[in-house]
């Protein structure tokens, strides 16, 4: 679903997949192991928002950590007029007019 940033994990055997796509609502990352094929979802950004700034730091201190953040969250295709008038003004005041975005991490991993 519109791939645009990758990641790969040698140690954790783990492709992390951001989308940036107007073909639905929220875009997502997605963790694929390519020894047991299993696709997760295991992040999901604000609607309009694109998933980026991936990053993987297999080992620190013991545990490993999956970092990202999302940019320009309500940007509106056409996918979204169903929403958009509920959704519009959500967005504006969670994110600064949309002006402001988030960088976070999934933290607890055990280091491989």
């Amino acid at each position: 679903a519109n791939a645009d940033n990758l990641k790969f994990s040698e140690k954790l055997r783990t492709l992390f997949i951001g989308e940036d796509s107007g073909q639905h609502v929220n875009n997502f990352v997605w963790a694929y192991n390519v020894d047991t094929k299993k696709l997760s979802r295991i992040l999901s950004v604000p609607a309009g928002g694109e998933a980026t700034g991936l990053e993987v730091v297999d080992n620190l201190n013991g545990f490993a950590y999956i970092l990202g953040n999302f940019q320009h969250p309500g940007d509106w295709g056409s996918i979204h007029s169903i929403i958009k008038g509920e959704v519009d003004p959500l967005i504006n005041a969670k994110w600064n007019g949309k002006k402001s975005s988030s960088v976070g991490y999934i933290s607890g991993l055990p280091a491989l």
